[in-house]
């Protein structure tokens, strides 16, 4: 009888022969399979006007940048005129 630890790397050495015997079929097929998704995927882009959608999505970035850069600035105004009021109200107390 075989203990876990031998079964465990029997299976591991069978999957691992699997990947190559497959990698040995898939290999030659690679650069078609490539040309076939960027292909594919070129084609999407163009019909679905993606890349408008993209350059959309960019603008709405920048913009959200700059108005969370704005809120961050006014939010560190107010910290900052808080503490001023608690040291204001801690002298006089």
């Amino acid at each position: 009888m075989f203990t876990q630890e031998q079964l465990e790397n029997m299976v591991i050495a069978g999957l691992w022969q699997l990947v190559k015997d497959w990698m040995i079929i898939l290999k030659p097929m690679l650069p078609g399979i490539i040309a076939f998704l960027l292909i594919g995927l070129i084609g999407f882009i163009i019909e679905k006007g993606f890349l408008s959608f993209i350059y959309q999505y960019l603008i709405l970035i920048g913009n959200s940048k700059k108005t969370a850069k704005k809120k961050v600035s006014k939010a560190k105004n107010i910290i900052d005129s808080v503490k001023i009021e608690n040291d204001i109200h801690n002298t006089f107390k």
